[in-house]
């Protein structure tokens, strides 16, 4: 969520939130649909053996369902598919449906498939009740109170079942649809690469932090995760937060953790770091949990038994910088992790 200030810039005044609400759960919930009225088997095979046309079926249903009107939508199904049912099923596929218990609700007349309106918002259902949750969580916060307008992107903001359905369940907003909204995050990501300013302050949308290893905790750390160190019980695996999520956070500025080897007299050390959806994780390996990247620096001979490493995390526009230092010297490595990447969200984002 944004505002603009005085100066006419925006400033995130909540992190962005989302889940696998848009276009592609309606064509998972299709593909299951279609998987109920042909089977698993018949559905396998053409996806397989037929692929093209498999992929034909699926981009026509993509293109109906954003003209989608509310009344009835018109699928056309490529004889292959008939043919294929035919032969596994020793039956046609019109006769099934006529026997199916969506009788009534699906034609199939000339390769061409008849939904009704009922059928297609059932594929909608996950998707509508899923937006309209995230909505209600973000308005019910009292950052909102007075928030009016709701500004919709994406290929999905063309769906009129996705329009109508918002509109009527949050009546008091205005929601706003750009002139190809499809193509309105590309233009956004443009003129923010000419102008980075163009958004002031922003909030971590995941926690981000390192591996260590401390003192073990009886009866708070699991028995597996300790070790010993020098005749002294540790606790590995602890995943020690350098941003959490829903912090703010800025452009440029480093974010920095300083600890200790946990053995003497190191000559190499491996971090890595890990980023989450839970602001307040434990363990590297608890559900949700991900390695965005590891670095290992050489340890030049220290004073100390222990040696001090600094361990930051720079964010950019598009892209995080991860840095090991060893505190004292120049020793320093780095790599820079893209996070438009997919692979580089945490697990559950990934549906």
């Amino acid at each position: 969520m944004h505002k603009q200030n005085e100066q006419g810039i925006l400033e995130e005044i909540l992190p962005s939130t989302g889940g696998p609400f848009g276009g592609e759960s309606v064509v998972r919930a299709f593909e299951s649909f279609l998987e109920s009225i042909v089977g698993s088997e018949v559905l396998t095979i053409y996806k397989n053996s037929y692929f093209e046309d498999f992929s034909e079926l699926f981009d026509h249903f993509e293109e109906e369902q954003r003209g989608y009107n509310g009344r009835r939508m018109i699928i056309r199904i490529n004889s292959s598919l008939v043919h294929l049912f035919k032969k596994i099923n020793g039956t046609e596929l019109s006769h099934a449906l006529e026997e199916s218990p969506y009788k009534g609700e699906i034609t199939f007349k000339m390769y061409k498939l008849y939904l009704e309106s009922s059928i297609i918002n059932s594929l909608y259902k996950k998707a509508i009740g899923g937006i309209t949750e995230i909505i209600q969580d973000v308005l019910a916060r009292q950052l909102c109170a007075d928030l009016k307008y709701i500004i919709m992107v994406g290929g999905f903001s063309e769906s009129r079942i996705i329009q109508n359905a918002l509109q009527e369940t949050f009546p008091k907003c205005h929601f706003l649809i750009p002139d190809e909204p499809e193509i309105a995050v590309l233009k956004g990501a443009v003129y923010f690469g000419h102008l980075p300013n163009a958004v002031s302050g922003r909030f971590a949308r995941f926690t981000y932090g390192v591996k260590i290893c401390r003192r073990f905790r009886p009866g708070e750390d699991q028995e597996s995760k300790g070790i010993v160190v020098d005749e002294e019980l540790l606790c590995h695996d602890i995943f020690f937060p350098i941003v959490r999520r829903g912090d703010e956070i800025q452009t440029g500025i480093g974010y920095s953790y300083k600890s200790k080897t946990f053995k003497q007299n190191q000559q190499k050390l491996c971090v890595t770091l890990f980023v989450t959806d839970d602001r307040e994780p434990k363990y590297i390996d608890d559900k949700g949990c991900k390695s965005l990247g590891s670095l290992t620096i050489n340890l030049l001979k220290d004073s100390e038994k222990y040696t001090e490493i600094e361990q930051t995390i720079i964010f950019g526009e598009t892209n995080l910088i991860f840095r090991a230092k060893q505190c004292g010297s120049n020793t320093c490595v780095e790599t820079s992790i893209d996070m438009l990447d997919e692979a580089n969200v945490p697990d559950f984002l990934n549906i």
